[in-house]
């Protein structure tokens, strides 16, 4: 690949750009992961909240 188009592929990762196109169930999965993090996340808040008292 070229350095270029390399260096660009990176730069684009670092800010969250999304520079292809992503297919329909892409889409879907990724906001479906972005969910169950935010879940667990909030359990794992409430699981040391219930640790500290």
């Amino acid at each position: 690949m070229k350095d270029w188009i390399e260096k660009k592929l990176k730069e684009n990762s670092a800010n969250n750009v999304i520079i292809f196109p992503l297919r329909e169930e892409d889409v879907e999965r990724k906001l479906r992961n972005i969910q169950i993090d935010k879940e667990l996340k909030k359990e794992k808040e409430e699981e040391n909240d219930n640790d500290k008292e």
